[in-house]
C-alpha cells in the first residue's frame, strides 16, 4: 500500500532543496543568469557593494519565480515595473553600457518592426489609378447593367449621371456644394439647370427609387437637399478603382 504521506514528506523536502539552491548566489551564476537573459557579459567590480547587493537580490527574486519542469527563471520580465527597471540599469553599468541600454534597444527594435512592416506594405501594388480629363462623367458598369435589364429607365440614368458628375467634377451651380463625401445642394436635387417641367414629369419618383434600391442617399435639411452615394454605387467604384488594369473599361 501506498505510503502518501511518506511522498508528500518528501516532496516538500526537494521543493525546499531546490528552493535553497535557487536563493544560493554565485557571482558565476550570477552573470551567467544575465548572459541568458540579455546577451550581455557583466563585470561586478564596476558596480559598488550596494549596487551588487541590490542586482543580486533582483536575480535571486527571478530565479525563485522557477518551476521545475521550466528550468532557472533568468528573465527580468516577471519582476515588472521598477524592478525590472533597476535591473536593467544595473545590469548596462555592469557590462559598460550607458543608462538608456535596454531603453535604446526596445526602440531600435521598435523602429526596425516598423521598417519590416513598411518594407512588406510597399511589396503590394497600389491599384492603378485612372486619369480622366476634368469634366468627364464616369459611371460604373452596374448603372448600364440595370440599365438593360430594366431596374432603372432614362430618368434614373439622368438623375444619377447628374448627381455623379457633381461628385467627380463639383456642383454645377453656386448653390451647391461639396461636404466631405456629401453633396449640399440648395432646391433641386439634381440641379436647377434642369427644366421644371422635366423635375415634375418623373424624378421624385426616380429619386425615392434610387434611395430605395440603395444608388444614392437623400436628405432634407429645410430648402436643401443632401446627398450620397449609396452602398450600391460605393461597392461599385470600389471594384473598379481596384481592379487590375487588365480588367479596366473596354
Amino acid at each position: 500500500m501506498l505510503d502518501f504521506a511518506k511522498e508528500a514528506r518528501e516532496a516538500r523536502k526537494q521543493e525546499q532543496i531546490r528552493q535553497q539552491k535557487l536563493r544560493s548566489l554565485s557571482p558565476a551564476t550570477a552573470a551567467a543568469s544575465i548572459v541568458r537573459a540579455s546577451g550581455l557579459k557583466v563585470d561586478f567590480d564596476l558596480l559598488n557593494d550596494r549596487e551588487r547587493a541590490e542586482l543580486f537580490d533582483l536575480i535571486r527574486e527571478i530565479r525563485m519565480t522557477s518551476t521545475p519542469p521550466d528550468g532557472e527563471a533568468c528573465h527580468p520580465g516577471v519582476l515588472g515595473g521598477k524592478k525590472q527597471r533597476k535591473w536593467e540599469v544595473l545590469v548596462a553599468k555592469a557590462a559598460g553600457k550607458p543608462k538608456s541600454y535596454f531603453d535604446d534597444l526596445r526602440a531600435d527594435q521598435h523602429t526596425k518592426a516598423r521598417l519590416r512592416e513598411l518594407a512588406e506594405r510597399a511589396k503590394v501594388p497600389a491599384p492603378p489609378r485612372r486619369l480622366e480629363e476634368r469634366g468627364t462623367i464616369v459611371l460604373p458598369p452596374e448603372v448600364y447593367a440595370s440599365l438593360k435589364s430594366g431596374h432603372l429607365d432614362a430618368i434614373d440614368l439622368t438623375v444619377l449621371t447628374v448627381t455623379i458628375a457633381q461628385f467627380q467634377n463639383g456642383p454645377l451651380t453656386p448653390r451647391g456644394t461639396l461636404d466631405g463625401d456629401e453633396l449640399l445642394l440648395k432646391g433641386s436635387v439634381v440641379s436647377d439647370r434642369l427644366n421644371p417641367e422635366f423635375e415634375l414629369s418623373g424624378v421624385p419618383r426616380s429619386q425615392k427609387h434610387l434611395v430605395e434600391n440603395g444608388w444614392l442617399t437623400i436628405q432634407r435639411e429645410g430648402n436643401a437637399h443632401r446627398v450620397g452615394l449609396g452602398p450600391v454605387l460605393k461597392a461599385a467604384f470600389a471594384r473598379r478603382d481596384n481592379a487590375p488594369s487588365g480588367k479596366e473599361r473596354r
